[in-house]
């Protein structure tokens, strides 16, 4: 009976405070905010896809297959040089120059950017909170 009422009152001391609370078998703690093992891999395995897929960018592509996976990000910037964000996530983003190739008629580089833009450099991909503008 005292046993019964002891476990009885740590469960209601632990439903109680903070919400549901485990203790697996190997002592560890494991609360409702805990990410789960299954949750990890699965976050570690879309960074690492992610990660791949944005490696597959490099100089000497377009602007037009940079803009297959990253749009624009805010905040300034100019027509040879310009922050990207990945589609799939704003927090991860791309500092790109480019070599500009669309001339007007005097033959002088224009001012707009053209699809056609050469990459020169590319950045590692880093994280960083979304822009506004």
């Amino acid at each position: 009976m005292r046993m019964t009422l002891s476990l009885g009152i740590v469960l209601v001391l632990l439903l109680g405070v903070g919400g549901l609370t485990l203790w697996l078998s190997s002592g560890q703690r494991v609360s409702e905010t805990t990410p789960t093992r299954a949750k990890t891999e699965t976050h570690t395995e879309w960074i690492e896809k992610t990660l791949e897929k944005t490696k597959t960018i490099h100089p000497g592509m377009t602007r037009a297959d940079l803009l297959k996976l990253f749009t624009e990000d805010g905040g300034l910037s100019s027509v040879s040089q310009r922050r990207y964000v990945y589609r799939e996530c704003p927090y991860i983003k791309v500092n790109v120059t480019f070599t500009l190739v669309e001339l007007d008629a005097d033959g002088r580089l224009t001012s707009r950017d053209s699809p056609d833009d050469i990459i020169k450099t590319i950045s590692t991909p880093y994280l960083d909170n979304p822009v506004d503008d």
